[in-house]
């Protein structure tokens, strides 16, 4: 059944989610273009539509990310829920479901984005006009190597690899932010019999926003407080040059920590509330 839960959204979302991907790699085929043709002009015009291209691969790929979402509230708020919510199978499967098309068609895109932003860095003859994407790699492994770090380049693939596992946890937060507002909200107006539903979405969206604004205001704390120990305090004694290191990926540790916590939180949490009887 899960299989066949994966195969109902890709024959629903299938064709939308393949036109955002071919437009993603258009538009950064188009700013690859631009990039080309920005080094031998005389003029920022060609950077500029570089960055508007590049701009609009980014806004396809979160109207991507929010056709997924919409699924979910379908899902719960519409005549299509009642249907899926009587197959033959626990309700949060549709919500693995949901979440694995989403991880696979946004993953797809995302490589596609970061894809074109690497060769932009790689064809691009004004350093200040690159993105970094490209040069990740030879950045950091130029500081390691000069404050004489052990094993550079091991290290430098060690800092990447928690770069992108950061940054995919974060994604991840975000879209089950967003599922867990729709499944709590649906919980809140099946239990008191709301039947202004758009409204305690919006509520419940606040109320998400500044439980975010929270945790991420504790983050800049515990990453100060060990950024100021690190760099001042015995950092340097216990672990000598490799605080450079520490420094550098500090952050998205904590990032993955925090964030991939409260992303475990609110699946779980979801995930009870859709196995509960819903009235939608």
């Amino acid at each position: 059944m899960n299989k066949r839960l994966y195969k109902l959204e890709s024959i629903v979302t299938g064709k939308i989610m393949l036109i955002f991907t071919l437009l993603v790699a258009l538009y950064m085929l188009l700013s690859i273009i631009c990039t080309v043709a920005s080094n031998s002009a005389s003029t920022d015009s060609a950077f500029i539509m570089k960055t508007i291209f590049v701009l609009i691969s980014a806004l396809i790929i979160i109207l991507a990310g929010f056709a997924m979402i919409k699924r979910i509230y379908n899902l719960l708020f519409t005549d299509e829920g009642l249907v899926r919510l009587s197959f033959p199978v626990k309700n949060h499967e549709h919500l693995n479901s949901n979440l694995k098309y989403a991880a696979t068609r946004l993953g797809i895109m995302l490589i596609v984005f970061f894809t074109g932003l690497g060769i932009s860095d790689a064809v691009v003859k004004n350093r200040v006009e690159r993105w970094g994407v490209g040069n990740l790699y030879s950045s950091f492994l130029d500081i390691y190597t000069g404050n004489g770090l052990s094993s550079p380049a091991a290290k430098t693939v060690l800092t990447i690899v928690i770069l992108i596992i950061a940054f995919a946890v974060i994604a991840a937060n975000i879209y089950l932010s967003f599922v867990f507002t729709l499944t709590a909200s649906s919980r809140i107006c099946g239990k008191y019999n709301i039947l202004r539903k758009k409204g305690v979405i919006f509520i419940t969206g606040i109320v998400m926003y500044n439980i975010h604004l929270l945790i991420a205001e504790l983050f800049t704390r515990i990453e100060y407080s060990y950024s100021e120990w690190l760099a001042f305090g015995r950092g340097y004694d216990l672990f000598g040059p490799d605080c450079t290191l520490l420094s550098a990926i500090d952050r998205p540790v904590i990032n993955i920590l925090i964030y991939g916590v409260t992303a475990v939180l609110m699946y779980r949490i979801s995930a009870n509330i859709l196995d509960k009887k819903l009235d939608i």
